[in-house]
């Protein structure tokens, strides 16, 4: 499947507004849903927590634990014993501020392979420049991820991400220079990603402030 869109526990894990994507998967939304009813029609309303690894001899695997989906028991993926999940609902929560008072809207959103990787794409209500004279009034996406790998983080992107492919479009166009923001899961991200909301309402604050609206 090339859109590599997640089942679990029978459903497509994705939502969209609008134009019906080429894969015709999901749940259509309608315009101006909050981020909790985004979270349900996409299928992301769930959390992880990690579990020890065992040798067959029944010895621990040092330093290395798995990353479990609660509810269904996936294993999404295997990680170092410093890692901190990001769950899906907190970060993506961040962002309710954003949607009810500076005029973001979910356009679309959903979770990749087993549910590993997953994102938010929301629509701008202004331009935003990630780098100087590069001009994007379009889309920005929120990334998150179980994978071991994938950082949490929001850029601006022209691309409409409804799968694999077009999430691997928006990544790749801005690369690391195109983050607004970008966290990665050691030490106490439960403060880093309630900062994120913080520097994500500022933002927008000063921009509404300046006229660029």
């Amino acid at each position: 499947m090339a859109h590599n869109l997640a089942i679990i526990n029978g459903r497509v894990a994705m939502a969209y507004q609008g134009e019906t994507p080429w894969h015709k998967l999901g749940t259509r939304i309608e315009h101006g849903i909050d981020i909790a009813a985004a979270l349900d029609a996409a299928n992301l309303n769930w959390r992880v927590g990690l579990e020890s690894l065992y040798l067959a001899d029944g010895r621990v695997i040092a330093n290395r634990r798995a990353v479990v989906r609660e509810g269904d028991g996936a294993i999404l993926s295997t990680v170092s014993g410093w890692y901190a999940p990001i769950q899906y609902p907190d970060a993506f929560s961040v962002f309710a501020p954003a949607v009810e008072q500076f005029g973001l809207t979910i356009e679309a959103a959903g979770a990749l392979g087993k549910g590993e990787r997953a994102w938010m794409l929301f629509r701008l209500p202004t331009t935003i420049a990630p780098v100087a004279g590069d001009d994007i009034n379009g889309y920005a996406v929120a990334i998150a991820g179980h994978d071991g790998k994938t950082m949490f983080e929001f850029r601006p992107t022209p691309v409409r991400v409804v799968c694999q492919n077009t999430l691997s479009a928006a990544v790749g166009a801005g690369g690391a220079a195109g983050r607004i923001f970008g966290i990665s899961h050691i030490g106490n991200v439960d403060q880093q990603v309630a900062q994120v909301g913080t520097l994500v309402d500022s933002l927008l604050a000063t921009m509404k402030a300046t006229g660029e609206f």
